[in-house]
């Protein structure tokens, strides 16, 4: 399904009860230098604690459950049936995203928006902040918006209504005026 530097995502069937697909997202520690695997291995299961702690909204890949094996760590999320990136759904031969009148590519847009909107809605109610939102975190499928990628996401704790959350990193490019601002004094 897809192709990291680190990893990759492929389809996968659970069998025993009942077969369900999901989406197996390996990433393999011989690819980090072996004094960084120790802090990897904890940030992923870091990521998939917040994962696992968050819960299950229709617009949010949901991690199902995850093994830390020998060598990798997996994570089994749910499978989007026909899921594209919205990076790829806006550019090139397949953006579906604008085909069609500008009314159906506007539809679309504010579906999209909505989605994702809500997804952040459910993650903020929650005290999760994930602090990486960009296109190529972001899959359509299903009709809808689904948001992904949670390594750089934190749980933030509640003052005067505010969301507050330690500060793990951004995608240079993606950041926001106030993050330039911290990151550049």
């Amino acid at each position: 399904l897809g192709k990291g530097a680190y990893g990759e995502v492929n389809a996968a069937l659970m069998v025993g009860g009942r077969n369900v697909r999901r989406a197996l997202k390996r990433v393999r520690y011989e690819k980090f230098e072996p004094s960084e695997r120790a802090r990897v291995e904890h940030q992923h299961c870091q990521e998939a604690m917040l994962m696992l702690k968050l819960g299950m909204h229709p617009n949010i890949v949901a991690l199902h459950y995850c093994v830390v094996s020998e060598g990798e760590f997996l994570m089994f999320l749910t499978l989007v049936a026909g899921a594209i990136g919205l990076d790829a759904a806006a550019t090139g031969r397949s953006a579906v995203l604008y085909a069609g009148t500008i009314t159906e590519a506007q539809r679309r847009i504010e579906i999209v928006l909505f989605d994702v909107a809500g997804a952040l809605g459910f993650c903020h109610s929650r005290g999760v902040l994930h602090q990486d939102l960009k296109q190529e975190n972001i899959i359509l499928g299903d009709g809808r918006a689904k948001l992904m990628d949670f390594g750089l996401s934190t749980k933030g704790t509640g003052v005067d209504g505010d969301l507050r959350a330690p500060f793990k990193g951004f995608t240079p490019g993606f950041d926001s005026p106030e993050v330039v601002a911290l990151t550049t004094a």
